[in-house]
């Protein structure tokens, strides 16, 4: 089962909400990296926001990292989750 799949079945969200979603993590992660100063709480208001734009409440957030986390850990190994996990500032694993 792919991650949009996963994240529809899971989540119940629709695939537009489970695409931008995804989207909306991977891109925050790729582009702050390890980047200390935008912090946890920066990444979260940015993920939040983005989100609402999507429909989704953005205590959605916290629904969707931890089923992302265990799609790439299944497919890239416990070492690419870890990285994601660090790039993201959280500890949902």
């Amino acid at each position: 089962m792919e991650l949009v799949d996963l994240l529809v079945k899971n989540l119940g969200v629709d695939k537009g909400q489970a695409e931008g979603g995804a989207g909306t993590i991977f891109k925050l992660a790729s582009a702050t990296g390890g980047d200390s100063q935008l912090g946890q709480l920066g990444k979260l208001a940015q993920l939040a926001g983005a989100f609402e734009k999507l429909g989704l409440d953005p205590g959605m957030v916290a629904k969707f990292v931890p089923v992302i986390l265990a799609f790439i850990q299944k497919k890239g190994g416990t070492g690419l989750a870890d990285l994601l996990q660090g790039a993201l500032g959280t500890d949902a694993k």
